[in-house]
């Protein structure tokens, strides 16, 4: 498939805006990643356990109609990105603050 994945995002469109919970980025590095192999298939795909990431964000894992959890990989990922670039830029305040300290600046 090619081409590109666009969903509506425009903010006027959104109303009661919440952030991630304050342990987001600990808890997001618990969520079980990497490769695993499909029961029904055998196929080995790559991914993330549904489960945990509805642990998080459960908006993002809909219930589908045969009763299974699917995962919005693009809503989740996006989310993710933005709270670890949010852990950044606060990791590296910390970092220049104790360079400042012991005078490496």
């Amino acid at each position: 498939m090619a081409g590109n994945v666009s969903a509506y995002s425009d903010a006027r469109l959104k109303k009661n805006w919440t952030n991630m919970p304050i342990d987001f980025v600990e808890r997001w590095a618990k969520v079980r990643a990497g490769t695993y192999e499909r029961i029904d298939s055998g196929e080995v795909q790559v991914g993330l356990a549904a489960q945990d990431v509805q642990e998080i964000m459960p908006n993002a894992t809909p219930l589908m109609a045969d009763g299974y959890l699917a995962l919005s990989y693009g809503s989740a990922a996006a989310v993710a990105t933005v709270e670890l670039a949010k852990e950044v830029v606060e990791l590296r305040k910390l970092v220049k603050l104790l360079m400042e300290k012991v005078g490496a600046v």
